[in-house]
């Protein structure tokens, strides 16, 4: 368990570390979210509802993501946050 702790910092370094690009960002990101879901259903096991609404939040951050890196491409032509 404390292998889920270790591993969560090291993807909020790693978030961190890749603020060039949008994509490495949200994959760090993604994993983080990931991470913290596989934390909560371990722990939370009888509060089904606490990492549903987790997962819900997730999907919706992808979504926004996803939809932000191709307005980002279109208007850029690139992925890089400074262009």
């Amino acid at each position: 368990v404390s292998y889920m702790f270790y591993s969560i910092i090291i993807l909020f370094l790693a978030t961190s570390h890749h603020k060039n690009h949008i994509l490495s960002y949200l994959l760090c990101l993604e994993a983080t979210v990931l991470l913290i879901f596989a934390l909560l259903s371990l722990f939370a096991a009888p509060q089904l509802h606490v990492s549903l609404i987790l997962l819900c939040i997730g999907a919706c951050e992808a979504a926004m993501g996803l939809s932000s890196l191709i307005s980002a491409v279109r208007i850029s032509g690139t992925d890089s946050l400074f262009v």
